[in-house]
């Protein structure tokens, strides 16, 4: 589109303050304000288009930014016009931001030290972050309970047995005793083992011994699986060897 030239379009639907036209050339739907509709005055926009009427509406003003386009109805005699008074709106935008930029020069000036930060006077004796915090908790402390809620009391409890632990704790402290090497564990004689597998066995019997009627029923379902078992081991042996 060329702000100036005449496009063929369609005016696709009305609004009270103007007109939508889709132009053909680029399928761009573009507004026509009621004021350009006519070289005169116009009152009521539904008196002078209807929805599909087939209008040839120029360019006056192409704006990327916002994706929009303004046209008009209006004869080639209000060109001139047109363009003077667009001459004036970017002459008073660009006046409105001219002022501005006196404005903040006028204010920066004006205060010379308004964006000088004042340097930092160290204070004699200044409070530490931790000698603050420690004040702090030394005022917390001797509050009478009477003053404090009761989830502040529970935290003054919790804190008095705190420090009452540090102060035992170093009576308390275990002597260091000498590194002594390391001992292994004296490894099980062969008696002891025998003697353990001789008790497992022994207690297994008894198990297997017992009647059904004085197991529970997990006791009854091991008593039959170690059964089962069992008997596996008696058949295996007498299986032929495969060739």
């Amino acid at each position: 589109l060329i702000i100036g030239k005449r496009y063929p379009g369609t005016v696709v639907y009305l609004k009270p303050f103007g007109a939508f036209i889709d132009i053909h050339a680029c399928h761009t739907e573009a507004l026509c304000h009621i004021s350009r509709i006519r070289d005169d005055y116009v009152s009521d926009i539904n008196a002078v288009l209807t929805v599909g009427d087939e209008v040839n509406p120029r360019v006056v003003e192409i704006n990327r930014r916002n994706k929009r386009v303004t046209v008009s109805l209006q004869t080639d005699d209000m060109w001139e016009h047109e363009q003077a008074s667009a001459k004036m709106r970017e002459g008073r935008k660009t006046d409105r931001k001219m002022e501005k930029k006196e404005k903040k020069a006028m204010a920066k000036s004006s205060d010379p030290l308004a964006e000088v930060p004042a340097p930092k006077v160290p204070i004699a004796n200044e409070p530490t972050a931790e000698e603050i915090t420690k004040r702090a908790l030394e005022d917390f402390m001797n509050k009478p309970e009477s003053e404090l809620t009761h989830a502040e009391q529970k935290r003054k409890r919790k804190l008095e047995r705190r420090a009452q632990r540090r102060t035992t704790e170093p009576e308390n402290e275990p002597t260091e005793q000498p590194d002594t090497p390391l001992t292994l564990a004296p490894t099980p004689t062969p008696t002891q083992k025998e003697n353990d597998e001789a008790t497992t066995k022994k207690a297994l019997d008894d198990f297997l011994k017992k009647p059904e009627s004085e197991l529970t029923h997990a006791e009854q379902k091991r008593k039959r699986k170690l059964e089962r078992r069992a008997q596996r081991r008696e058949e295996e042996p007498s299986k032929p060897l495969e060739q």
